[in-house]
C-alpha cells in the first residue's frame, strides 16, 4: 500500500498529539483539490460552519480534530474523524476551520457501498437515510490525508492510496452491477454537458421511457438524474475556470446563461457559493484529471493530469 511508511495514530490520543503540528502548517500550506471526472479530491481547510445539500455521496476525513455533523431537524448529532454523507442529505457540519478531506466519491455508489457497512456510528436523518462515521479505515485515511496537503502527491498517487484505503476497508469490493443503459446516460451527459440535453431526449435515445430513466438511475447513483447532469455541467465550469477562463467564458461553454446562472448553480448543488468553497487561487494547488470515469473502479487505470 502507499504511504504504508506513515505511522498510524491509534486512536484519539495520537491524533490529538499530531494535530498541533499540522495546525503549524497549515499557516503556511496551499489547500489541493484534484478534479476528476469519478472522484474529485479537496484537501485542506474550509470554513467552520457548513449547511451543504449533497449532490453526490461524500467522504469527509479530519487529520486534527473530530468533525460533528448535526441533524437540523432532529437537532441529533455525530461526532467523529471520518463520515460518509449519502447524496441527498441536508445537515449541518462544523468542521471547526480546520483542514481536511472532502472526497465526492464514485458517481456509481461502488464506494459507497464499501464504506458504508465498516461504520461504526450512525445518524438517522429525516428523510429515512443514514449518515456514518468512523469508518474501519480510518486510521489509514487520516494519515494517508494528512500526508498529502503537507506534501503534495500526484493525482495517481492519491487515486491508488484512496483504493487502497477503499479495498482495505472491510466492505465488499463489488457492489451491484450497474444498469448498462445507465452508464450509457452518465456517458452522454459527461460527453455533451454543453447541450445541457433534456431529460426526455435522453430517455429517447436509451429507449427509455422518462420515468423509467429516472428511476434506474437514482436507484443505480443515489442521485436524481436532473441533479447529476447540473453537477455535470458544474464540474466542467470548475475546470475551465481552472485553466484561465473568465467566469462569463466558462459558464458559456457549460451551457450557462452566464456567470451569474453558474454561481446559483453552484449554490444549488453544493449548498456553497463558490468563494465558500474556493480559497483564493494563489493559495490553491488544483490538478485537472482528463480521463472519464472508471465504472469498475480498478486501480491500475491510468490518468492524464495537468497542475493547473
Amino acid at each position: 500500500m502507499l504511504f504504508s511508511h506513515l505511522q498510524y495514530p491509534t486512536g484519539p490520543a495520537g491524533l490529538f498529539e499530531q494535530a498541533s503540528d499540522v495546525m503549524d502548517k497549515q499557516k503556511n500550506n496551499r489547500s489541493r483539490l484534484y478534479l476528476a471526472p469519478d472522484r474529485s479530491v479537496y484537501f485542506g481547510p474550509l470554513r467552520p460552519l457548513l449547511s451543504p445539500m449533497c449532490t453526490a455521496h461524500c467522504l469527509l476525513v479530519s487529520f486534527q480534530e473530530p468533525i460533528t455533523i448535526r441533524e437540523p431537524e432532529s437537532h441529533s448529532f455525530l461526532t467523529a474523524y471520518s463520515i460518509l454523507l449519502p447524496s441527498g442529505a441536508q445537515v449541518d457540519i462544523n468542521t471547526r476551520g480546520q483542514a481536511l478531506m472532502l472526497c465526492y466519491l464514485d458517481i456509481y455508489g461502488r464506494d459507497m457501498h464499501r464504506l458504508r457497512p465498516t461504520a461504526g456510528r450512525t445518524l438517522r436523518l429525516s428523510n429515512g437515510s443514514y449518515c456514518v462515521g468512523s469508518l474501519q479505515s480510518e486510521a489509514p485515511l487520516i494519515s494517508g490525508a494528512r500526508h498529502i496537503w503537507m506534501n503534495g502527491a500526484g493525482w495517481q498517487e492519491t487515486r491508488n492510496w484512496l483504493m487502497d484505503c477503499l479495498s482495505d476497508s472491510g466492505g465488499a469490493l463489488n457492489g451491484p452491477p450497474v444498469d448498462p443503459r445507465v452508464l450509457q446516460a452518465i456517458a452522454i451527459m459527461q460527453q455533451r454537458y454543453r447541450e445541457n440535453i433534456p431529460i426526455d431526449a435522453l430517455a429517447k435515445e436509451l429507449s427509455l421511457s422518462v420515468p423509467r430513466l429516472i428511476q434506474l438511475f437514482k436507484r443505480a447513483t443515489g442521485v436524481p438524474i436532473r441533479r447529476f447532469r447540473l453537477w455535470m455541467r458544474v464540474y466542467q465550469t470548475t475546470c475551465l475556470l481552472f485553466q484561465g477562463e473568465s467566469l462569463t467564458s466558462a459558464a458559456v461553454a457549460s451551457g450557462f446563461c452566464d456567470g451569474a446562472h453558474f454561481s446559483r448553480a453552484f449554490k444549488e448543488v453544493c449548498g456553497l457559493s463558490p468563494s465558500d468553497v474556493l480559497p483564493p487561487r494563489n493559495q490553491l494547488e488544483v490538478q485537472l484529471v482528463r480521463s472519464g470515469a472508471d465504472p469498475q473502479g480498478s486501480r491500475s487505470s491510468t490518468s492524464e493530469c495537468e497542475t493547473v
